[in-house]
């Protein structure tokens, strides 16, 4: 089976495609079927040319220095937070018993004294 040669646009016409992509209100699927190229290809010129003239595309913001300082150190808080957690006692706390003395276990002998179930915290 033999291998199809890429085809080779010129300057112009890959100039004159993103420029039509831009202006053009039509899908920019439709725009490159009628150009008889792929959307991607449409796409990785425009990236080029913007490249080019120096403005970053839109798929590509450039984040400012401080912003990236506060997500390092949000990130580094996550991770403390997250070790807090990962080193906390697991399930429920066990339960204790308080026995309790008064009138009524004092009066009747024989009697077990009341016996509150209380939780205690960790």
């Amino acid at each position: 089976m033999e291998r199809k040669p890429y085809k080779r646009y010129t300057r112009e016409f890959k100039l004159e495609a993103v420029r039509l992509a831009a202006v053009d209100g039509r899908p920019k699927a439709q725009i490159a079927r009628q150009l008889g190229i792929r959307v991607n290809q449409l796409r990785k010129w425009r990236q080029e040319f913007e490249r080019e003239n120096g403005r970053p595309s839109a798929s590509s913001p450039r984040v400012a220095t401080d912003d990236v300082e506060q997500m390092r150190r949000e990130i580094a808080r996550l991770r403390i937070e997250n070790e807090i957690l990962k080193n906390r006692p697991r399930g429920l706390p066990r339960p204790i018993c308080v026995e309790t003395s008064g009138a009524y276990t004092e009066a009747t002998l024989g009697q077990w004294p009341l016996a509150f179930w209380r939780r205690m915290s960790p």
